[in-house]
């Protein structure tokens, strides 16, 4: 279990890069992971929780296994995109080498660009945070991500 809990860290550190920032935004997931042949399986949750002087105060918690782990950190806010960047990749999905599709995930059904990445997929959406889904293979290892309930923050 320790092992792949940096995973899910740094699977949410790259979903901070694609949001539509304000204080009260959540986006929480299921979160799937395949690692070493054994799924693992929980629920993972970021919350802009506070403005600071050089961006949001993101909270993430995770709860694997009934283990709750949350950490805060202070995310600038150059990390986060906007509602002009979301609209942007939407409208010029195939430009960027994407696919409009939509996602049907248990938050509902977005119209969502489906982009490739260094190690996977994600399908970026008007959603708080900006995440519809995410997939990640590293080496033998998938994670994914899939979201069940969003706040839109003010």
């Amino acid at each position: 279990m320790k092992k792949f809990l940096p995973i899910v860290s740094s699977l949410f550190v790259s979903a901070i890069a694609l949001a539509t920032p304000a204080v009260g935004d959540s986006a929480t997931y299921a979160v799937t992971i395949v690692q070493q042949g054994q799924t693992f399986k929980g629920t993972g949750t970021l919350a802009i929780t506070a403005k600071t002087d050089t961006g949001y105060e993101l909270t993430q918690t995770t709860v694997f296994n009934g283990q709750t782990s949350e950490s805060k950190a202070d995310v600038p806010v150059d990390n986060f995109l906007n509602d002009e960047t979301i609209a942007d990749i939407m409208a010029n999905c195939v430009n960027y080498g994407g696919k409009l599709e939509k996602a049907k995930v248990a938050a509902g059904e977005f119209d969502v660009c489906n982009l490739n990445t260094e190690s996977g997929t994600v399908a970026v959406g008007k959603v708080p945070l900006g995440i519809v889904t995410r997939f990640d293979k590293v080496e033998n290892d998938t994670q994914t991500l899939e979201l069940t309930a969003y706040t839109a923050g003010k």
